[in-house]
């Protein structure tokens, strides 16, 4: 993974050169790109490229797109009515890669989703427009001959794929009269403050925690950030029973605390998940009934799918996999009577809260 704090700070210092610098240095350098813009017909709702290109015309207050510019953009949306997808990747001349840039609408609201790819693409021209030379941004018109060499693109293009998507601002929060200039510090400055965070409770059937097929449930919280995200949760099981022939035997529940680490796609996200927990115990029909307990940690996988409801509510059905780290066998009168298994696992259904 590459370290991204550079480019971050390069498109704060992006944002403050695009507000301060002279209003007669815009007027005397437009940058131009040329742009690809594709929909994939299972996504319906989407803005068409003509209506694509006028929001972007909109925002800087010239036509930044030639089809000779040394610059390109790919602008590609697909999906389902459940889940959009946007990508929006820069290009040299050449095909080099310059920069890139995702974009998620779990809500499959197309409409919203290329108004903030509109947004994220006015932006980063306006960065370049102000970065770049005047004799190396302007793209060659039809009377002149197009340049040969690459536009030498800033470390500000960088940020196209840095940025979290969903620190764009939607239609309700941009006046149509604000300038480019104007847009490029709410961008910058709210980056950091929009993380999307939840609470969650879920029942779920779990097996090698106990001797039998048991009952559990948990509470949880996560938070996200782009198509990462952490959670940590304290669950607990019911009581399960094992008895021997002579009637003796003991009872035994788990209570702890776990954490995964999820990676998002769509409606799927994958886990690394690690739990700690108390194995609590107590036996019954024997002489001197005592209780104990033990710690036991496992480590595994999750595998999740969620179903997005109106408002802030979701459902998510999820399947962990785990392995014991901590070997734990319980006996009954200095005799084994039962052994945690080294593999278990867990189905469960949980409902979930957005709150932020």
């Amino acid at each position: 993974m590459r370290r991204q704090s550079k480019p971050f700070v390069t498109a704060v210092l992006g944002a403050i050169a695009a507000i301060w610098l002279p209003a007669a240095r815009a007027a005397e350098t437009e940058f131009f790109v040329a742009l690809h813009y594709g929909v994939d017909s299972s996504v319906r709702g989407c803005s068409d490229e003509a209506e694509f290109r006028r929001d972007i015309m909109r925002q800087l207050g010239y036509d930044p797109f030639r089809i000779d510019a040394t610059t390109n953009i790919s602008v590609r949306v697909g999906g389902t009515t459940r889940g959009v997808d946007g990508q929006i990747e820069w290009r040299s001349a050449t095909g080099k890669g310059i920069g890139e840039r995702h974009f998620l609408a779990t809500n499959g609201n197309c409409s919203n989703l290329l108004t903030e790819m509109s947004f994220a693409v006015a932006l980063q021209i306006q960065l370049l427009r102000t970065m770049a030379p005047a004799s190396s941004s302007v793209a060659s018109s039809a009377s002149e001959k197009p340049a040969s060499t690459d536009l030498p693109m800033p470390p500000a293009t960088v940020p196209v794929a840095a940025q979290k998507p969903d620190v764009v601002p939607s239609v309700s929060e941009r006046n149509p009269g604000d300038s480019p200039d104007s847009l490029a510090e709410p961008a910058v400055s709210r980056s950091s403050s929009r993380w999307p965070m939840w609470l969650g409770i879920g029942p779920s059937m779990a097996w090698g925690i106990s001797p039998s097929l048991t009952a559990s449930a948990r509470l949880f919280f996560g938070v996200r950030r782009d198509n990462l995200s952490l959670e940590i949760g304290a669950e607990a099981s019911l009581p399960s029973t094992a008895r021997r022939t002579d009637s003796s035997g003991f009872r035994e529940n788990l209570v702890g605390a776990s954490v995964a680490t999820c990676a998002h796609r769509w409606v799927m996200s994958a886990c690394a998940l690690g739990k700690v927990g108390q194995v609590r115990v107590s036996g019954f029909g024997v002489d001197q009934p005592r209780s104990a307990a033990g710690i036991v940690g496992q480590a595994g996988l999750r595998l999740a799918a969620t179903l997005q409801f109106g408002g802030p509510w979701s459902a998510t059905a999820h399947l962990d996999a785990l392995g014991l780290l901590t070997p734990y066998t319980v006996e009954l009168n200095r005799v084994g009577l039962w052994e945690m298994p080294r593999l278990g696992a867990l189905a469960g259904i949980d409902l979930t809260a957005r709150f932020r």
